[in-house]
C-alpha cells in the first residue's frame, strides 16, 4: 500500500463519514477484526502508547461501501488503511515499520488534534 494517494472521498454518505472521521482524529485505523495485518497495525500503536480510532468494517452494516468509498480514495482496496494526521500513511506493513525506524510516534507528535494521548478507542457499529 505504501504512501497510499489521498484525494477526496466520493460525494456520498460513505465519502462523507470517511472525511469526517479522518478530519476529526489523529489516527484511525479503518480494520477488520480478523486481519492480521489490522492487528499489526494496531499493535504498533500501541506499543507506543498511542490513541487511535478503530474502524472495524466487518462490524458495520455500512462497511463495503466504507470499503469502496476508502477504495476510491486511496487507490487501495486492502485493510487496514492507515490514516494518521490526515495522511493515509499504507497498511499494517507501513505502520510496522515506520514504528521499527522510530518514526511513527513522531508521526504521531506531529497531530493537530488533542486526541493523540494515549489508550484506544474503537468503532463498531457507531463511534463512541
Amino acid at each position: 500500500m505504501g504512501n497510499a494517494l489521498w484525494t477526496r472521498p466520493p460525494d456520498t454518505a460513505e465519502g462523507e463519514y470517511v472525511r469526517d472521521t479522518v478530519a476529526s482524529n489523529c489516527v484511525v485505523i479503518f480494520s477488520k477484526t480478523a486481519c492480521p495485518y489490522c492487528t499489526m497495525a494496531k499493535r504498533a500503536f500501541d506499543e507506543i502508547g498511542a490513541r487511535y480510532l478503530a474502524v472495524e468494517l466487518d462490524r458495520r452494516a455500512d462497511g463495503r461501501a466504507l470499503q469502496q468509498a476508502l477504495a476510491l480514495a486511496t487507490g487501495a482496496r486492502t485493510v487496514p488503511q492507515v490514516f494518521v494526521n490526515g495522511r493515509c500513511i499504507g497498511g499494517g506493513t507501513e505502520t510496522q515499520r515506520l514504528s521499527q525506524q522510530g518514526r511513527l510516534a513522531a508521526l504521531v507528535a506531529k497531530c493537530r488534534l488533542p486526541d493523540a494521548g494515549t489508550a484506544n478507542a474503537e468503532a463498531a457499529g457507531a463511534e463512541r
